[in-house]
């Protein structure tokens, strides 16, 4: 999620500044220690498995006994694993040797059990890019973990359904972790518009969840499609051709500009590109949710963004030129 698709750091002071413009970009930092450390409750769980979904990705399947909580997808919270390595960076060694980052949440579900009690658990998808999220990946069933805080606005909070006929979630890697959860949500909500969903992968390999997206478009006939962008591919990135822009725009022919929301989730070139067409189109700011979780100063290409505005501009066309 957010912090595992940061790159390992190089030096100690480096790596203290990073992390702690990982927390504050996720809200973690709401309460700051004089050492700058971010405050939160802690809450003890356990990680009751660690579930290769794809190539490099993992469902992180952590369990909290004897609490009800109020996780949503979309959420950032900060989950901690201790370090056994050794060699702890200035924040573990802060932390009582306990690794941390922000992680979006991808699913929560809460069970009841007469012999067990009341438990939770909470679903976070991450990548393997580095020690923490390799530890992360390789922890046993039953792992101690630890986590707090709950930043973020869940992706559903953010769309007013009332007013849109369509969702079309836009993800890069992992981001499509908590927009599963979403739909998963949203499907239950028969009052909820449609949704489209267009995840982007560098290679078929790392696609998640196919098998269960699958299922879901077959069992919600209108009400939700999907399309993998694979990026290496010819065609490359969502807005780099004309042919993986119509799959987009094919979603949202015949709708009012205003009438689409769009959750944008991932890569920062992506959602830059994304937000920048989107407006240029003439979208309603509030028609647009984002989270970034990597690459944050990457430059926009222009080509791309005329590109998406374009696309979206043609789609809103053709319902004015229908009514």
């Amino acid at each position: 999620s957010t912090s595992t698709l940061v790159a390992a750091f190089v030096s100690p002071s480096f790596q203290v500044k990073q992390q702690q413009q990982q927390y504050k970009r996720a809200g973690l930092l709401q309460l700051k220690a004089a050492d700058g450390a971010p405050q939160y409750d802690k809450i003890d769980a356990i990680l009751q498995q660690s579930e290769k979904i794809a190539e490099g990705t993992y469902m992180l399947h952590v369990q909290v006994p004897n609490q009800e909580l109020d996780y949503k997808p979309g959420n950032v919270l900060a989950l901690e694993l201790q370090d056994t390595s050794g060699d702890l960076n200035d924040d573990a060694k802060k932390n009582g040797g306990w690794m941390r980052g922000p992680y979006t949440v991808s699913r929560y579900t809460s069970n009841y059990d007469s012999a067990e009690g009341q438990s939770s658990l909470l679903d976070v998808m991450i990548r393997v890019v580095g020690k923490k999220s390799k530890a992360f990946a390789e922890s046993e069933p039953g792992t101690p973990v630890r986590f707090g805080g709950k930043f973020k606005v869940p992706i559903l909070d953010g769309i007013d359904k009332e007013e849109v006929k369509k969702v079309v979630l836009l993800s890069t890697g992992v981001g499509v972790g908590p927009c599963v959860g979403a739909i998963e949500l949203a499907r239950q909500d028969e009052s909820f518009p449609p949704i489209a969903l267009f995840p982007s992968y560098r290679e078929w390999n790392e696609v998640a969840y196919k098998e269960h997206l699958d299922e879901i478009a077959l069992k919600n006939p209108g009400k939700f499609e999907w399309n993998p962008i694979i990026t290496s591919e010819k065609s490359g990135r969502i807005s780099s051709s004309k042919k993986n822009m119509d799959m987009v725009t094919a979603s949202i022919e015949g709708l009012g500009i205003a009438e689409t929301h769009y959750h944008l989730i991932g890569n920062g070139q992506m959602v830059s590109e994304w937000k920048a067409g989107l407006d240029k189109a003439g979208v309603p700011k509030e028609r647009v949710t984002v989270e970034i979780y990597f690459n944050h100063k990457a430059e926009p290409d222009n080509k791309a963004i005329e590109t998406i505005a374009s696309g979206v501009m043609s789609a809103a066309a053709c319902a004015i030129q229908a009514a």
